[in-house]
């Protein structure tokens, strides 16, 4: 999981602040707190408090963009991407005080912010129905199913039984997943990254100044 995030941070920051921006909900603190200070990052969540309003501010900037693709006539938004990257979300709904709150709002998000340029990336190491119900799940229509316990566990996330099957000749125990898009599977590929590359990177854009994005306004 960590290099599947990591290696998507690593591609993103290619990118400039102006094209590429970040909320990140970090709710165990260790995945993404390296990213915290990046000039693409216009927020980052780790307590439960904070998680909730990340997910708040995410689906405001949504309909502040609809509200601007109105004015326009546009079919899609013409600024930049915001990707928000969930590391855990069997912790971002660990609390039942936020839990209902989060996932409805995470649900929204997911089925109208796209044409507003605003993707969610979610993760877990517990992909049952509890972390990763079906109103929820059938809402990504991309997904990527890396080694499980169970089949359960490769049905949950893919639809299908196969990543709980290690090591075998088609899906090796490491390096490699099933990714699903368009409705069918295919055996993935994942890029390792090495840290030495990405600290490379966040140096680089450390130096630069932070997107003049009004998260609040």
């Amino acid at each position: 999981k960590s290099t599947v995030v990591n290696g998507i941070m690593h591609a993103a920051m290619y990118q400039s602040p102006a094209m590429i921006q970040f909320i990140l909900i970090d709710p165990k603190g260790t995945e993404l707190d390296m990213y915290s200070k990046l000039p693409h990052t216009i927020q980052y969540a780790q307590t439960s408090t904070e998680c909730l309003e990340a997910l708040q501010n995410a689906m405001n900037i949504t309909r502040k963009r609809f509200d601007s693709m109105k004015r326009k006539g546009l079919r899609e938004y013409d600024g930049a991407h915001i990707y928000i990257v969930i590391d855990e979300l069997m912790y971002l709904f660990n609390r039942p005080d936020v839990k209902r709150q989060a996932m409805n709002t995470l649900q929204d998000i997911l089925v109208i912010a796209r044409a507003a340029r605003v993707h969610v990336i979610a993760c877990t190491q517990n992909p049952t129905t509890a972390t990763i119900p079906a109103t929820l799940r059938c809402n990504f229509d991309s997904r990527l199913g890396l080694r499980t316990t169970t089949a359960q566990d490769s049905r949950n996330i893919i639809g299908v039984k196969g990543c709980e099957l290690f090591p075998n000749p088609t899906l090796a125990h490491t390096a490699y997943g099933y990714y699903m898009h368009g409705g069918e599977n295919e055996v993935y590929e994942l890029t390792r990254i090495e840290d030495e590359e990405i600290q490379r990177l966040i140096a680089y854009w450390k130096k630069h100044s932070r997107p003049r994005l009004k998260l609040f306004a």
